[in-house]
């Protein structure tokens, strides 16, 4: 149900000229689940993220496993089957098997999967036909780099400082102690 029945209608421009239309737009993202399914755990197998997911109940966003922290978790396995993305990455397990044209395939449909899911989210909300993006920062992130570049050059200035005071008084002979009076 969760996958099926969700849609939400989209207003959005169609063209350069301002002309808006709509279109349906259904779940967005999937988790896969971290236990197995038989032998095969659920991120790789295609029988549940292929042909259920995407054939049956057509699923068109991305498909992300659950932490992937066991061997029998394989990236490679997960990409064939249909899973977009790992949550987690080992840099112990071989990912991203370019020797094949079925693994470029997949790499390219999951790929797709992502980008689509992200152009029709609402981090392109308001977005007409041709534009770009500018960041401009917050307030707050202005002020923490104009404190930072402050005390930095406040440390640096007091290091300089102390550097030429100490070789300012590095050459002279330290004063001498006044004697004690004799008579005393």
């Amino acid at each position: 149900m969760t996958v099926k029945d969700v849609s939400m209608e989209v207003t959005y421009l169609a063209d350069d000229e301002g002309n808006t239309a709509t279109t349906t737009v259904g779940l967005g993202g999937m988790m896969s689940s971290f236990n197995r399914i038989g032998a095969t755990w659920a991120g790789g197998s295609e029988a549940l993220m292929t042909n259920v997911l995407r054939g049956e109940w057509g699923f068109e966003g991305f498909a992300i496993s659950d932490f992937n922290l066991y061997p029998y978790m394989n990236p490679n396995q997960g990409i064939s089957a249909g899973t977009d993305l790992t949550l987690t990455f080992q840099p112990s397990k071989s990912f991203g098997d370019t020797s094949s044209a079925k693994a470029v395939t997949d790499i390219r449909e999951a790929t797709h999967n992502i980008l689509y899911t992200v152009a029709n989210s609402n981090a392109m909300n308001g977005l007409a036909p041709g534009a770009t993006v500018d960041y401009t920062p917050p307030t707050w992130v202005v002020i923490q780099i104009a404190a930072s570049v402050a005390i930095g050059l406040g440390l640096a200035g007091t290091i300089a400082w102390m550097v030429v005071r100490v070789r300012r008084h590095s050459g002279k002979a330290p004063a001498a102690a006044p004697e004690a009076d004799a008579t005393a």
